[in-house]
């Protein structure tokens, strides 16, 4: 049997994933790693530095995917106020700014982390919500710190503490 792709394969350690030389083929393998664990055992269970690398890696597929409206509507906005320290603590605090000005939008700075009164929320928004939200997704997506890289140094400082998951070298598909 074939290895599945990088992109679709859980990694056997994150040594494995560190030794990917591509910036990208390095955060889909940290991703798929992170991924399996949270889908075990809950987002909340996670130690810190996986907590991190998950924020990173939903904002980035959502922003880069549909921008922070589709951020905040899909489930990644249940954990959007923890996203900033996350940020700040692998050295993204640019991005983190970015984020946090997404999150003024809603009163106090809180996203409900229940998904339907936020939908409620957000389908409140009128122009100036809108247009807030679609200068901050240039301002994302705009890259203005390597997040890549910064990921890659936060696991590499930290690479203990990311535990592999049941089902590591299959496909994400059988977990």
């Amino acid at each position: 049997m074939n290895n599945p792709p990088v992109y679709e394969r859980i990694p056997n350690s994150v040594q494995e994933a560190l030794n990917h030389v591509s910036d990208n083929d390095f955060a889909i393998a940290m991703s798929n790693l992170v991924y399996a664990r949270e889908a075990m055992i809950g987002f909340d269970a996670l130690n810190e530095p996986e907590r991190v690398v998950f924020c990173l890696d939903k904002l980035e597929q959502e922003i880069n995917n549909g921008g922070f409206e589709q951020y905040f509507h899909n489930l990644s906005g249940n954990i959007a106020t923890a996203t900033p320290s996350a940020l700040r603590a692998m050295g993204a605090s640019q991005v983190a700014s970015i984020v946090e000005k997404a999150l003024e939008v809603f009163p106090n700075s809180q996203p409900p982390k229940d998904q339907a009164q936020r939908e409620k929320q957000m389908a409140s928004w009128g122009p100036e919500e809108e247009d807030i939200l679609e200068n901050l997704d240039k301002a994302f997506l705009a890259y203005p710190e390597p997040l890549a890289k910064l990921e890659r140094g936060y696991v590499q400082k930290h690479e203990k503490f990311f535990l592999v998951p049941h089902g590591a070298g299959q496909s994400v598909r059988d977990i």
